[in-house]
């Protein structure tokens, strides 16, 4: 059985965020449905890191962060694992964020959508930067845009995302959530009738 298997840990899919026309895409770590993994060096990376049941194209540092933790807290046994995990990484970049965000959506799309609804009553209040704009046969998408470059907008494609698949990328995308002692202040425009489409 591969290390990481045996261990339990799991590598965390990440969301492709589509980019303006004639841009790469942004990918956050371990890319995900149409990003490209990181190149990696098979010989930077150590010979043999499939055999040791690492792939080194999938494979983020960050887990190695996470593994040495996990073997400090059992007392540091197995520690030779994380150097071998090291050896197998890639860094990845940081996650681009943003400013501010529109939610685009046909308004009867919360009826046959329920994540979408659940999303949009729920959730999206808890974004002060988001707006949640309704367009008449809009596909569910999300523009991104930042202060310092208004020309560049990112557009992302939702359609069929859970709700909960949402609210984690908007959080790992958008400045403005703020924390004031672990509870998400709600300081965005939000009023019921903005809210509830269907009910």
């Amino acid at each position: 059985m591969a290390p990481l298997a045996a261990l339990g840990l799991l590598l965390w899919a990440s969301w492709p965020v589509a980019a303006a026309e004639g841009e790469e895409p942004v990918c956050s770590a371990g890319g995900g449905p149409g990003c490209a993994a990181a190149p990696v060096d098979e010989n930077a990376s150590g010979e043999g890191c499939l055999a040791l049941g690492f792939d080194p194209r999938q494979l983020g540092c960050h887990t190695c962060d996470t593994l040495r933790l996990r073997l400090e807290e059992v007392g540091g046994v197995g520690l030779g694992l994380f150097g071998e995990c090291s050896r197998c990484c890639h860094q990845t970049p940081p996650v681009e964020r943003f400013d501010k965000g529109t939610l685009m959506a046909d308004a009867s799309a919360q009826e046959r959508d329920q994540d979408l609804h659940d999303f949009i009553k729920r959730k999206a209040p808890m974004y002060p930067s988001l707006e949640v704009e309704y367009m008449d046969g809009a596909n569910v998408a999300l523009e991104l845009e930042n202060e310092r470059d208004p020309d560049r907008v990112v557009r992302v494609d939702l359609t069929g995302w859970k709700s909960d698949q949402m609210a984690e990328f908007i959080s790992q995308r958008l400045n403005s959530i703020e924390e004031d002692g672990g509870d998400k202040v709600i300081a965005g425009a939000w009023t019921a009738e903005i809210q509830s489409c269907s009910g």
